[in-house]
């Protein structure tokens, strides 16, 4: 089952990171193009692009719609492995390399004739219509510049093309633009679309609220900048989301590099120069629903991208009165650069806010281990009474209007399993804390959730709603944009 996220469910839950090390070097020169050697190429797709659940490993090379393209050995070496699939990279070739890198070449259309024959006999020998095969180092030698494969469209692919890995010798991918292709051109520097402003704590507000807010940049000369000073309380995040281009094409693809500084110079750079396939769901924790970049050092997440990589990297804090000037500067493979430019403002908490239209009836949201309460007002009071087990906490709004009351709770507190919030009772659908990294097992009723030591990204505060007719009944876990690392075990008994 290839879904990725939190679903309305009867049975189980299918789940799977990326992670950086110091990278092992690409040596420019080292590696040709496997397409076109000495004539110019396109990219439907390049290194670190954001994709649905994924970074981009590597290179998509354009065939103009059609198959047969002509695919040549990036360098020395022999044949790793080789494969014939109807899924993933579909026909693939891996070679080694004496350097210890690997190069992949996906959704091949066919071998070369040496190889082709030699698969067949593989293939007819296990009586298997598709197969994989691992090979020792003397099997199959190839020569650079070698004729490998013709380019196609095998496997889960949506258009005749090439997709191209290097992999350093602990198979963790690498941005093949960096052994200095000269057959792809790229002179355009980054495009931003959206920088968000994220509250990391109770007390963070932006902009008088506990919300995470995206302000659009404008063009500003040859850099972008937000027009309007954000106010912030408490220590705030910064998100963002962009894209690059390369000359002669319109399609938009990812960068890897941010830079991030104030007044006084650098504070920190996010550098994605490797993946490590063992952890490619960390994705997950390390963006906003597949879009925004989180320019934030978050404590559970497997990258090693932040330099430094401290848990205060990111964080903005600043004093009331204080202002800042925060230049992020976006940069490809290329190393063109765009530069934004925002404003912070520090300010007091102020309990005054208006938080828009009174709801019906108590709206919940949640943003990590923070709890999210807006109400409308009454006049039979304001003092809203947690049940936490055997105690009652009674707290005020954090902030409120003549329309709207909004509350705050800090999960990590307690789970409550009553809130009177003066007007109407709420009974959250929160079941219980699982922690990150730990065994859990969960049983209420007559449903048993269990995690695994690998199963979360993060810690969870997980929800559970029960809804349909006893001969169709509905169990919805959490939301569809939010994530596990590894599957969760459900037992639910539905008998009657």
């Amino acid at each position: 089952m290839k879904s990725n996220k939190f679903h309305t469910i009867t049975l189980l839950l299918s789940f799977l990171l990326v992670f950086g090390l110091s990278a092992q070097q690409i040596e420019k020169g080292l590696f040709r193009s496997p397409v076109k050697p000495g004539s110019r190429n396109f990219l439907s797709g390049n290194f670190s692009e954001l994709r649905p659940n994924h970074f981009h490993t590597g290179l998509d090379y354009k065939f103009g719609g059609m198959e047969g393209e002509p695919i040549y050995a990036a360098a020395d070496g022999w044949v790793h492995r080789i494969k014939v699939s109807s899924f993933g990279y579909g026909n693939v070739i891996y070679l080694k390399h004496h350097t210890g890198h690997i190069t992949l070449y996906g959704h091949l259309r066919n071998f070369n004739p040496k190889l082709t024959e030699w698969m067949r006999e593989k293939m007819y020998e296990a009586k298997q219509n598709e197969l994989e095969v691992y090979l020792t180092r003397d099997e199959l030698p190839v020569k650079k510049g070698e004729l490998i494969a013709n380019g196609g469209n095998t496997g889960s692919s949506g258009g005749p093309h090439l997709h191209f890995e290097i992999r350093d010798s602990l198979d963790r991918a690498m941005d093949p633009l960096l052994a200095g292709f000269t057959e792809i051109l790229d002179n355009i520097p980054p495009t931003p679309q959206k920088i968000a402003i994220v509250p990391l704590e109770i007390d963070s507000r932006v902009n008088g609220k506990f919300q995470r807010i995206e302000l659009t940049p404008v063009l500003s000369g040859a850099s972008y900048r937000i027009p309007e000073t954000i106010r912030v309380t408490g220590k705030v995040g910064l998100e963002i989301q962009g894209y690059d281009k390369l000359d002669g094409a319109e399609n938009q693809n990812g960068f890897p590099k941010f830079e991030v500084s104030d007044e006084n110079g650098l504070l920190y750079s996010l550098f994605i120069d490797q993946v490590d396939f063992n952890y490619t769901r960390h994705f997950l924790l390390h963006t906003h629903q597949n879009r925004f970049t989180r320019l934030y050092h978050q404590a559970d997440l497997k990258f090693n991208f932040f330099t430094p990589n401290t848990p205060g990297t990111g964080t903005f804090l600043l004093e009331s009165g204080q202002k800042k000037t925060i230049q992020i500067k976006l940069l490809d493979t290329y190393n063109n650069s765009r530069l934004v430019n925002l404003t912070l403002t520090g300010t007091d908490l102020d309990s005054t806010i208006a938080d828009g239209a009174a709801p019906a009836s108590a709206q919940t949201s949640y943003f990590k281990h923070h709890m999210k309460i807006r109400v409308a007002q009454t006049d039979k009071g304001g003092l809203a009474k947690f049940f936490i087990g055997n105690n009652i906490y009674e707290i005020l709004p954090a902030y409120q209007d003549s329309q709207t009351r909004t509350y705050l709770w800090d999960l990590r507190f307690g789970i409550p399993s009553k809130i009177d919030l003066c007007s109407e009772i709420l009974i959250p659908d929160l079941i219980g804390h699982f922690p990150v990294g730990k065994e859990h097992l969960h049983a209420i009723d007559k449903l048993k959730i269990r995690t695994e030591e690998n199963s979360l990204l993060e810690d969870l505060y997980l929800r559970v709603n029960l809804s349909g007719p006893a001969n169709a009944p509905v169990l919805r876990l959490h939301e569809t944009n939010e994530y596990l690392w590894n599957p969760i075990e459900l037992t639910w008994d539905v008998s009657g």
